[in-house]
């Protein structure tokens, strides 16, 4: 008779083994971090109330400040519109004939005259110098005759032009005329200059006549007699 191999048989598990040898289970209430503890110990009521009332503080003082620009920018504005309306009336008041109608003495008369006698030597002088241009000169040289027959063209269309006010006594414009005879002077006296570099006759007798017009008008605008005609509040 042949033996039947049968296979061992397993020896039974206990209890213990099986729930050793079993995977956990999962949690089902999440484990809380340290930051997350951190921040539900936090008073968060306590903190937003402060910030609540610094923020309308915040709000508050805005409000000032901007009811205050807006004041200050204001009273700006009424000044400054105060001032240019006083300075266009002044300006008006400069500009107009403080004398309309009025015969001018015999001081006034000749400043007038020479002002206009001014034109033709100052454009005599001005001829001369832009015949100079074309002699040769150096570089630098012909420049500055270039330089000086412009001013001395702008010098005596302007004396011409403001003869006419100082008789009408135009104040702003009688003071224009003073400065204006100054300047004369002084290109009458580079043209001098010029004359004396160059050598040159003609350029020395325009300019010298050029100067003595100038001197004589200076002389003339800076009279009592015409500075109390052009004044700007002429007197009863």
């Amino acid at each position: 008779m042949h033996k039947t191999l049968s296979s061992p048989t397993p020896p039974a598990q206990r209890p213990e083994d099986a729930e050793a040898s079993s995977p956990p289970e999962p949690s089902s209430a999440p484990r809380s971090s340290p930051v997350a503890k951190a921040l539900q110990s936090v008073d968060w009521a306590g903190i937003a109330e402060p910030l609540k009332k610094g923020s309308a503080r915040t709000g508050g003082l805005f409000k000032v400040l901007g009811a205050r620009t807006g004041a200050f920018l204001a009273e700006v504005g009424t000044r400054t519109g105060t001032l240019l309306k006083k300075s266009t009336r002044r300006t008006g008041e400069l500009l107009r004939s403080h004398r309309p109608g009025e015969h001018p003495p015999r001081d006034v008369r000749h400043a007038f005259a020479l002002m206009l006698a001014a034109v033709p030597a100052f454009g005599l002088l001005a001829y001369t110098v832009y015949g100079q241009l074309d002699t040769g000169l150096p570089g630098p040289l012909h420049t500055a005759m270039w330089v000086l027959t412009i001013e001395v063209g702008v010098v005596g269309a302007a004396l011409g032009a403001l003869a006419v006010p100082v008789r009408r006594a135009v104040p702003l414009l009688h003071r224009a005329a003073q400065v204006c005879a100054l300047a004369g002077m002084g290109v009458a006296l580079s043209g001098l200059h010029r004359a004396a570099q160059l050598a040159d006759t003609p350029l020395l007798v325009a300019a010298a006549v050029a100067a003595l017009f100038a001197v004589v008008a200076n002389v003339a605008l800076w009279t009592t007699s015409v500075r109390a005609w052009c004044r700007a509040a002429p007197r009863d």
